[in-house]
């Protein structure tokens, strides 16, 4: 530790060879050890990386006494590609996407000239697309997660390009990634149909963000008792709270960047009635919904909207707040 701190490394192998006569021959006894530096993490997430670093690393080695220059080798070029591996995931766990990119490319670069029979090799050349799809997906995710804070266009070419580098890996694709490839298709590409087939796979009415999404979706596209339906459904649920702001702050950029959608109002009305508890903003969201221009599509739910707004508007508790939508 202290030499690593020394020379500012962030990787060391170390330890001792010892000559030993086994089975009848002599025999290079090679005991490793290794250190890589990284930022703290969960107990979880440290036990996974020394299991990984064990299994790529084994702490014993024997090299047969009359082979061992080639044996030696053969042992530097794996452990080579190994520290890169490693360092890349250390880098990863930093929060250092990009350099853990860059030494994951590297390692598998150099495997492409390695023997995939042996173990090692395979085992780091099916497992480096995972890793780097990890990636691609933790940079989506923070993109969007900026995004939907500042709406900056660079930010949404950041997350269109990332996930289209995830599905360039050919990998399996986690729950967190279909829930971002359908943002995409919408937010991106103005897909619905896409983004609710991306969805489908993902069917839980007891899951609250997929109903949010299910909900949005459907409302977007006039099927407004469907979300309705699935605002009921995903109010039962506990979810939090900056997954509300976030969905709100979505609706009102909705608004804003195409006004036409009248409609969405009546979304909203349902969000802030049966999410958040506000009957104010709730109330003037449906009001603003029975004004939309396109209201004679929706008699059901105009109906359903004037009846929420007169029963809210009976509580002795109702407050008269002035309304100017954001």
């Amino acid at each position: 530790m202290r030499i690593r701190q020394a020379t500012n490394g962030h990787f060391m192998i170390f330890g001792r060879v010892k000559m030993r006569r086994l089975e009848g021959k002599m025999q290079h006894v090679v005991e490793l050890e290794g250190l890589v530096a990284h930022r703290e993490a969960s107990m979880e997430i440290r036990r996974r990386f020394v299991k990984e670093f064990t299994e790529l690393l084994p702490r014993r080695l024997m090299i047969a006494e009359d082979n061992d220059l080639l044996s030696f080798r053969f042992t530097a070029e794996w452990a080579e590609v190994v520290a890169k591996y490693i360092l890349g995931v250390a880098a990863a766990m930093s929060g250092d996407l990009d350099v853990s990119e860059t030494l994951y490319r590297d390692a598998q670069e150099r495997l492409t000239q390695k023997d995939k029979t042996f173990g090692i090799y395979r085992v780091l050349s099916e497992r480096l697309p995972l890793r780097i799809a990890e990636l691609y997906e933790a940079k989506a995710s923070w993109a969007y997660r900026e995004w939907l804070n500042t709406f900056a266009d660079e930010l949404l070419e950041t997350f269109r390009e990332s996930l289209n580098k995830f599905n360039e890996m050919k990998v399996p694709v986690t729950l967190r990634v279909r829930f971002l490839l359908a943002i995409k298709l919408f937010v991106c590409d103005r897909d619905v149909r896409g983004a609710l087939t991306a969805l489908k796979p993902l069917k839980n009415k007891f899951d609250p963000l997929w109903n949010y999404n299910m909900a949005f979706l459907k409302g977007y596209s006039g099927d407004l008792k469907s979300a309705a339906r699935h605002y009921r459904y995903a109010s039962k649920s506990e979810i939090d709270a900056d997954i509300l702001i976030q969905i709100e702050e979505f609706l009102f950029w909705i608004i804003e960047k195409e006004p036409a959608k009248e409609h969405v109002h009546f979304c909203l009305g349902m969000f802030y009635q049966l999410a958040k508890g506000d009957l104010v903003s709730s109330v003037n969201h449906f009001e603003l919904f029975l004004k939309a221009k396109n209201i004679a599509s929706f008699p059901a739910e105009a109906a359903l909207a004037t009846s929420w707004i007169e029963e809210i508007k009976k509580d002795a508790s109702w407050p008269a707040i002035p309304f100017s939508p954001a």
